[in-house]
């Protein structure tokens, strides 16, 4: 019985953090990578995609622009090709409910975020 009511306490707490959970993204490209999937621009509203392509991958904007992105160190990826900012650097996260978040960064522009909607 202890162990139950530890495992209770322990699951209650973790969904009731309101802080984002930190997650150690790696390069797992294809089925079941959790970087790939429909995301929503929660910056500027839309809806954008990553897919995987090559070493890297290739994410779509709300206006179909694509760029192709690759790992330079953990959690974050470099633009290497496209019709964006080349200055762009994406972090990736989770939030507290376990969904991808993207945020993009560059000199002198506010963040963007982008949010895994499956």
């Amino acid at each position: 019985m202890p162990f139950r009511i530890a495992t209770l306490l322990l699951l209650s707490a973790a969904l009731l953090s309101t802080a984002p959970a930190q997650a150690q993204w790696a390069p797992n490209q294809g089925f079941g990578d959790p970087l790939v999937g429909q995301y929503i621009n929660a910056s500027g509203g839309g809806y954008c995609s990553v897919s995987p392509r090559g070493s890297g991958y290739q994410f779509v904007n709300e206006n179909g622009d694509p760029a192709r992105f690759v790992y330079s160190g953990p959690n974050q990826l470099q633009m290497v090709a496209g019709r964006w900012d080349p200055n762009i650097v994406a972090t990736v996260s989770q939030d507290r409910n376990g969904r991808a978040v993207i945020r993009f960064d560059a000199p002198y522009t506010p963040s963007g975020y982008w949010v895994r909607v499956r």
